[in-house]
Parts: C-alpha cells; structure tokens; sequence
C-alpha cells in the first residue's frame, strides 16, 4: 500500500454521511493543509452542553457511524479529520466516530469531539492490528463503556502519543477500555479529567485477561464520582479487573478522586499490577482529602518499585526504594486550579524526589520506535516530552549506583541541576542551564524584587521551598552562588 497522508485509503472501508460534504467509500483528511470536519449532525442542531440534551431529539438524524472498516478490509489509514456527533446508541454494535471489524489499521493525528454511544463512543474496534497515534480525544461520552476507545480481540495495538480529556462513561472506563486477549502498549499519553460515574476506571479500564504495558504516561485529575446513585466508585484512575494484568512505567498520577476506594488504581481479584519509576501524588477519596492510592482485592498481586508515593507507609506490601518526599511538581493544577486540564504542568522542579531515583531496567522497550532508528526492542529513549530519558542531575545523589546516566521517577525527565544557585522559573530568563554565573545572580536578585516563586528557594526543610520569599532565601542564595553550588 502507498500511504497518503490526509485521508482513508485502503479496501472495504465505508464512511458515513457528513454534514456539508463527502462521499460513500473514502475522504482525504486535508486538502490544501487544513483539516476537515466529518459531522454527523445533518440537521446542524445538537446540543451538548447537558446528559439531557445530548440523548435527546437533536440527535434522531444523527449519522450512526462517520467510519466503518468492515470485514475482509485491509491497510486502513485514516489520517487529519475532526470526527464529531457520531452517535451509536445500540451496545452491540459500539462505535459511535469509528467502527473497526478488521485490520490492519493506523488512525492518526486526528480530533474526536462530542461522540457518543453505548461502547466505544469514539472508536470501538474488535481487532488486534491496530495503531492509535497522535489524536486528540475531547468530550466524548459513552453510557456504558470506553469514551473515548473500547478495544477488544486478539493481537497488540498500539496507542501512543494521544490525549484524551473531558470524556465520561456513566459505568466504566471513563477514557478507555481494553479487553483480552489483547496485549496493549500505551506509550506517551495524556488522560485528563475524564470520568467514570458509577463503577470503576476513571481514565482506563483494563478488563478479561487482556495485558498492558503503559509507558511515559500522564495521569491528571480523573474521577469517579457519583454521589447520587449507588455503585462500586473505585479506582479513579485506573482499574483492572477479571485477571487482568497491568505494568506501569515511568507514569506520573497526579490529583485523582474516587468516592469509596482507590483513588488512583483499583486492582480487583486475580490481577496482576506492577509499578516501576512512577509518581502517585494528590489522589482522594471523594470529601476525606486522605491519600488513598491502592486498593487490591482478593488475590491481586502488586509490585512497587523505584517511585514516589504519598502517604506510603509500607501498604500494599513489598515496596522496594519508595520516597515519601515531594515530588515538586511545577504546577500539578495549573494556573486555573484544577486537576485534569490542559494546562496541568506535571514536571519536576530541582531538588523533587523523583529525581535519580529510578531502575533503568525497568524503563521498557520503544515499541512505537518513538526516535525513528528502526528499533523496537531497543531501552526507552525519551519521556513524555520526547526529550532524552536517563539525564543525571549532579547535584542530586544517585538512588542506583550501578545505573549512569540514571533516570527520574514519573513521566518526565529533569534536565536541569539541583543548585539553589541555578535559578528555575518560567518567568526567569534565561531558565536554569546547569552553570552558575551572573545571569542567575541578575535573574535571582530581579524574582527577589518582585516576589516571583522563582525566589523560593528555601524554607525549614533545605532545600524545598516553603512557600514564603523572605530573607532566608536570600541568604541561601548568596551562600550557594559563592560555592558554586
């Protein structure tokens, strides 16, 4: 096959009506650089602003399905479209954007919006062979399972380098949900505020012995809440249930809430959980305000290692290397103050202890070659930001000894160094260079002057800052400056 970017090409594909344009049997996704909109609302009146409105009238004359790969069909790339208004209402047919039945198939770079349906608002596919890269997941819903993605069958997908956000599935499985017998790579994703309401899994579901392996993934602000109708309310992040088996690596979990149990991970009976080079920070119970991380039922099974944990205290059992410390995140809320949007800043400031802290060996394969040399098989090369992995901070004393460069815990790596003299701080310039000279003289003394949190260097525990820009700071300053740090 001769790939095209901006369209469908392959064989027995089948698109639906669009609103404006189209045509039965294939699309080009860009034309002239600009993206086009496959819109299932023919009438051009939904209205999604409530549950309510979402599944009421406006919706009748809604395309059912923008994209169907129907059986027999091969070499599928759809590429560059926003898919929205999918509506797919009828649980045993899933796939409210994109139905997929057979494979291979890659569905890049595009945006999904406002789709709903039973399973798989978004995308449903019942096949193995099949690459989920770069889209943008927004505000999908789904009433049972899967927002934003429902896969099941036999075979390895790959999803790699996806945001999914806002989405909701009032049962399970807020974002996505992944069945067996399939083994799953999911490599650089973001999952942020999205919601389950009344089960378990507020951004992914891993479900009937399927196995994940989830690498350099982000983990803001996802929910499972329902205060009005009884359920089970666990594992505001993640789930895994029904033999299901899950290793998280270098994974960053930051600010998620559940009712009842686990506000981050919920493990049921006969799973397997392993967690290696990560960060759990900030997850609830719903009004508690407790750090309630874990729960493993029956006869799950967990291993943790080389991460930081808050509140950990030696439950679950078996933690190897974990820190307790804060992680010194750059800003786990943002701006607007609230976990699981855009603008979540999830990455280390000097002197977090996630920094050095991590176990090389467990940093995984690039299964999606995320560098390009043709290699699979190869270490990890890159985190989150697709800048180098394994970058040591001198100033900060190596957890590994045996392990240089060493690598950070969480989904970013830090490239800076742990000198209160290197001045950090968006509104520093320059940032942070590992060097100490008089630009962090200049840079220090003007962040003093105005009170920027680039001055807070310092409090009671040296070296973390405590939040106050006070002379303490300053005598800390000019006492590292003079030493070179």
């Amino acid at each position: 096959m001769t790939r095209r970017r901006g369209g469908t090409r392959g064989g027995a594909g089948k698109c639906g009506q669009q609103s404006g344009w189209g045509r039965r049997g294939g699309a080009h996704g860009r034309a002239n650089g600009h993206e086009h909109l496959l819109n299932a609302d023919l009438a051009a009146y939904d209205d999604y602003t409530s549950f309510a409105t979402r599944n009421g009238p406006t919706r009748d004359e809604n395309v059912r399905r923008l994209v169907r790969v129907q059986p027999g069909a091969a070499n599928i790339t759809i590429d560059g479209f926003t898919l929205r208004g999918g509506w797919a209402i009828d649980a045993s047919i899933p796939g409210g954007a994109i139905s997929i039945a057979s494979g291979p198939v890659t569905v890049s770079n595009n945006r999904f919006d406002n789709n709903d349906g039973a399973k798989g608002a978004a995308i449903a596919a019942n096949v193995g062979s099949i690459t989920i890269s770069g889209n943008t997941f927004f505000a999908n819903w789904a009433g049972q399972e899967g927002a934003c993605l429902l896969l099941s069958g036999i075979g390895s997908p790959l999803i790699v380098g996806n945001s999914f956000q806002a989405s909701l599935t009032y049962n399970r499985g807020g974002a996505v949900s992944i069945g067996g017998p399939l083994t799953a790579s999911l490599v650089n994703n973001t999952f942020l505020g999205n919601r389950s309401e009344i089960e378990e899994g507020g951004a992914l579901l891993v479900r009937d012995e399927a196995q994940v392996e989830v690498i350099n993934n982000l983990f803001s602000g996802n929910t499972v809440i329902n205060n009005f109708e009884p359920g089970t309310k666990r594992g505001g992040a993640v789930a895994l249930r029904d033999s299901a088996r899950a290793t998280f690596r270098n994974c960053t979990f930051s600010g998620n809430e559940a009712t009842v149990e686990a506000g981050t991970i919920f493990a049921g009976s006969g799973t397997q959980l392993a967690i290696y080079n990560s960060i759990i920070w900030g997850s609830t119970l719903q009004g508690d305000g407790s750090a309630a991380n874990f729960r493993i039922g029956g006869t799950g099974t967990i291993t943790i290692a080389n991460s930081v944990i808050e509140g950990y205290a030696g439950l679950p059992a078996g933690g190897i290397n974990i820190r307790t410390a804060t992680p010194l995140f750059a800003d786990a809320a943002g701006p607007d103050g609230f976990f699981g949007t855009a603008d979540d800043n999830l990455r280390l400031r000097k002197f977090s202890s996630a920094i050095d802290i991590g176990d090389a060996n467990q940093l995984g394969f690039d299964p999606s070659d995320l560098d390009g040399d043709g290699l699979t098989n190869e270490e990890m090369p890159f985190d989150l930001d697709r800048n180098t992995r394994r970058l040591d901070d001198p100033g900060i004393t190596d957890l590994t000894f045996d392990q240089y460069p060493a690598t950070d815990a969480g989904c970013y790596e830090f490239a800076g160094i742990s000198c209160m003299a290197d001045i950090a701080g968006p509104s520093v310039q320059p940032p942070p260079d590992g060097n100490v000279d008089g630009s962090d003289f200049i840079g220090f003394i003007n962040a003093f002057a105005a009170s920027d949190p680039a001055a807070d260097i310092t409090g009671a525990d040296l070296p973390i800052p405590d939040g106050v820009i006070d002379g303490s700071d300053f005598i800390a300053f000019i006492n590292a400056f003079a030493a070179g740090c």
